[in-house]
């Protein structure tokens, strides 16, 4: 695999100057996040008591689909209490920073995110410290990234959309959803929604992917202008508003969300994209400079074990990355089922840095919200 870095000699000067840069650069940007109190985690007591052995975690994902997970890893390990951080995509990557730059002592033992671009941006910068085990080996190659980036989920993007308020069927593919808003933009108008890419993260990178993979993505971009496309932070926002029939269909969601709300609003139905469907994953790094690497090395490995996997399918409402766990909501069941031949997963590597460059974000971002107007929605 092509590695970003030069020749190991000159590896720790090159890194050093990189990270002055990187901490630099976010410390500009969060001159106003340096005087704010961070939240107090959520606090999941040693099991056996105690609280001498302690993992931070800062992760994206909902503290309901976090805690079969948390829950399973101290039943191996009770000794173990768990800091938990639920922070946005954003929030993780600006404060890991902030904190790496100010020299604070307390740097989060576990990075758990779903921007893949800002974790590999991460470990190429030199943050991570390595790890290998049989879990992670266990993964496919486009999951792991020089034994310092580990995907632990597989999340297929997916429109939603409301049964009783659209009409006709829904658009099966983007080809499709660009004809259907052509034709009748009257219908749709303020009635789609997607991510704002600006202070979504994860939005961002499915959006970013979807410009390299679609031959329409910019026609597809100037028509959801043209209906006047709503844009959101968090995918819950979208979700709650297309089962309230406010906005008749959402574009580019977590299939793990989606199908949970479809499950509790009969409303509501999910569509895998018959051109292609994407799919992103949350991806493990483990901080070089964190205090309790061994218990984040455990942690890593519950999560990639088939344990963690089967319960990252079951209770958490994930899908389960291992190519060797079978049944549903699993990155098998999508291979061989439902998205045989149309699966794309966003690999692991050096191309998700692309989009990370200053200039082409701008470049992307000027152009997304030149074509979309400004019609983010509020919090």
């Amino acid at each position: 695999m092509h590695h970003l870095q030069s020749d190991n000699r000159h590896r720790g000067s090159r890194l050093s100057r990189m990270r002055r840069r990187t901490a630099c650069a976010a410390l500009l940007a969060l001159s106003l996040l340096a005087v704010q109190v961070a939240a107090e985690p959520t606090v999941y007591p040693a099991p056996a008591g105690g609280d001498d052995r302690v993992l931070t975690v800062f992760d994206v994902m909902e503290p309901s689909a976090a805690e079969p997970l948390i829950d399973g890893f101290q039943n191996h390990h009770p000794n173990v209490t768990v800091h938990y951080h639920y922070v946005s995509t954003r929030e993780l990557y600006q404060r890991f920073l902030w904190k790496v730059g100010t020299d604070d002592a307390d740097v989060p033992d576990l990075l758990l995110s779903s921007a893949m671009d800002h974790q590999m941006k991460l470990a190429n910068d030199g943050y991570a410290t390595p790890h290998r085990s049989r879990a992670t080996e266990a993964l496919p190659e486009w999951a792991r990234w020089r034994d310092e980036a580990f995907a632990f989920s597989f999340e297929p993007v997916v429109l939603i959309y409301n049964r009783e308020h659209l009409e006709g069927d829904p658009p099966g593919s983007r080809f499709e959803l660009l004809e259907r808003l052509q034709t009748a933009p009257e219908r749709y108008r303020f009635r789609v929604g997607a991510y704002d890419p600006v202070s979504a993260g994860a939005g961002y990178l499915v959006l970013t992917q979807d410009a390299e993979h679609s031959p329409i993505f910019w026609e597809l971009t100037q028509v959801f202008g043209s209906t006047n496309l709503r844009t959101f932070p968090h995918a819950a926002d979208m979700l709650d508003r297309v089962a309230e029939g406010e906005l008749l269909l959402a574009y580019g969601l977590p299939g793990s969300y989606a199908r949970a709300w479809a499950k509790e609003h009969s409303q509501l139905g999910v569509v895998l994209m018959e051109d292609y469907t994407l799919a992103f994953s949350r991806v493990a790094l483990i901080p070089e400079q964190a205090q309790a690497q061994t218990l984040a090395r455990q942690y890593l490995d519950f999560l990639l074990s088939r344990e963690g996997q089967r319960i990252m399918a079951g209770p958490s409402g994930l899908y389960a990355i291992r190519p060797d766990i079978d049944g549903e909501h699993t990155y098998a069941q999508l291979a061989t089922g439902e998205a045989t031949g149309r699966l794309r997963p966003i690999r692991l590597g050096p191309g998700l840095l692309v989009y990370q460059d200053g200039y082409k974000r701008g470049q992307f971002l000027d152009r997304w919200q030149r074509l979309t107007g400004d019609h983010t929605a509020p919090f």
